[in-house]
């Protein structure tokens, strides 16, 4: 996402991928090999199945999972955590994006960098984020989409009219995968 204007005003794509690599490390390392008790065994087997968990049953995370599964690393369960540990870096980094654009709005580009780092660090390695996104739980991912959502809205009330539709396609697009997920 780029603010209107450009000029410095967007966090750099190599830094957020970088940001999203560690988080991604941090998340596999502490992932098990196996499942966690909770919902990832009944996630587990919905997706390779590509059956029916709980309600509301999780639809996107069910084809996602099994996407998962068919990756050449590891055991199975191993690869379904693989699908948590990638959403919920992604989730930190999106709300370091959001937050790097919502603080530059209202400062220095200095700032609204620290406040991003700040904000995806200390969220993406809290003790239950940091949890959920190594066991395979269902959370990561609902955060991914809904963060990018706001953080899409947000960018989407910025920008200039010609672009602001492509923005709002944009927005409910997202709004359509989180409805698909929970």
């Amino acid at each position: 996402f780029r603010a209107p204007g450009g000029g410095g005003r967007k966090m750099s794509a190599r830094f957020l991928a970088l940001l999203w690599l560690v988080l991604f490390g941090v998340y596999l390392l502490s992932a098990p090999g196996t499942f966690y008790f909770e919902d990832s065994p009944e996630l587990m087997s919905a997706s390779f199945t590509l059956g029916n968990s709980h309600p509301p049953g999780y639809g996107l995370m069910m084809m996602l999972g099994r996407l998962a599964m068919l990756a050449p690393v590891g055991s199975l369960p191993f690869r379904f955590n693989l699908l948590s540990a990638a959403a919920g870096a992604g989730a930190a980094v999106a709300l370091g994006g959001f937050t790097f654009s919502l603080a530059r709005f209202f400062t220095g580009r200095r700032i609204a960098l620290a406040a991003g780092v700040f904000a995806s660090g200390v969220w993406g390695l809290s003790d239950a984020f940091w949890w959920q996104s190594a066991i395979g739980a269902k959370y990561p991912l609902y955060y991914l989409l809904f963060i990018s959502l706001v953080w899409s809205s947000w960018e989407a009330w910025r920008a200039p009219r010609d672009q602001a539709v492509r923005r709002l396609l944009m927005t409910g697009l997202l709004a359509g995968l989180a409805f698909a997920h929970h």
